[in-house]
């Protein structure tokens, strides 16, 4: 008996900065979320593919897609310095991804 299967994970990378969500109007720390699509041998994932990056709110998951990893990554790290006060070139990054 061979066990497969497939389909979309969603993958917290970690917090993002404090930010009021537009759509629920919450202040909390978002989301930074990879979901790729992928294929499962015996619960083991064997292949990854179409990888995109979400920064999103945890309470209501409404958000915008993220460029590429590395500014998912800079995001993460960037908040674990300051969770409150982004660089202001992170910012702008932001802003152009969306």
């Amino acid at each position: 008996m061979i066990v497969f299967g497939w389909g979309t994970r969603a993958k917290p990378l970690g917090e993002g900065f404090c930010q009021t969500c537009d759509n629920c109007g919450n202040t909390r720390r978002f989301l930074v979320v990879e979901n790729s699509k992928r294929v499962t041998l015996y619960f083991v994932p064997v292949i990854k593919w179409s990888r995109e990056y979400f920064y999103v709110c945890p309470i209501c998951s409404h958000g915008f897609q993220i460029r590429d990893r590395p500014l998912a990554q800079r995001i993460v790290a960037g908040a674990l310095c300051d969770p409150v006060t982004p660089e202001p070139s992170l910012i702008a990054r932001l802003r152009e991804s969306t």
